[in-house]
């Protein structure tokens, strides 16, 4: 991962950091078993460190309306608090957004962003915002807990499962076992890698 990310920074000196960025992010994006695709947050929050965001930010502020007297609080705030939020808009190519996100304090804690909230903050944007890519960055963690007790799930979130082999059949359906992306589970701490 160090070779990526001193590359990373060796090419966003030569400017262009939001473009390297948004082909980082396709390189990190998985496909789960329904065809649905995802990003692991630990993917995002390695890829965007404080000197890729700083790069990027001043790229914001010649290009998309970031005050330059509040570039140094914009990356703060980025960086502490809203990784996920940023890789959306720079996938999305929705950066002409984000101060509209930071005014509205809709930040990572904040997702998912209901339909009406986000239209209100993205306006033309916000629809699909709300209903397709905050999901995409939001895949479900399946944790240990999760063992002792039923779960009910979104019908939009996305489950990590990116594998299935089927075992055989029981007295009530077909058992499968499933493959997890190793980064959105707790279950077996041992097996938890990244890539």
């Amino acid at each position: 991962m160090r070779l990526v990310l001193s590359q990373i920074l060796f090419k966003t000196a030569m400017g262009h950091t939001i473009d390297i960025l948004r082909g980082e992010i396709e390189k990190r994006r998985n496909q789960s078993i329904n065809g649905s695709y995802f990003f692991s947050r630990h993917d995002i929050n390695d890829l965007l460190t404080r000197t890729i965001i700083e790069d990027a930010i001043r790229e914001c502020v010649k290009e998309y309306a970031v005050p330059d007297h509040q570039e140094k609080v914009v990356v703060n705030r980025i960086f502490t608090e809203g990784k996920i939020l940023f890789g959306i808009l720079i996938w999305k190519k929705w950066l002409p957004k984000l101060m509209h996100f930071i005014e509205h304090d809709a930040l990572d804690s904040q997702l998912p962003l209901e339909i009406p909230r986000a239209e209100k903050i993205a306006e033309n944007v916000g629809w699909d915002f709300a209903q397709n890519a905050q999901w995409e960055f939001l895949p479900r963690t399946l944790t240990k807990e999760m063992s002792g007790y039923h779960c009910n799930f979104r019908d939009e979130e996305i489950l990590p499962f990116i594998g299935e082999t089927r075992l055989g059949e029981g007295n009530f359906g077909d058992v499968f076992q499933m493959s997890v992306l190793p980064s959105q589970q707790t279950m077996f701490p041992d097996q938890v890698c990244f890539r």
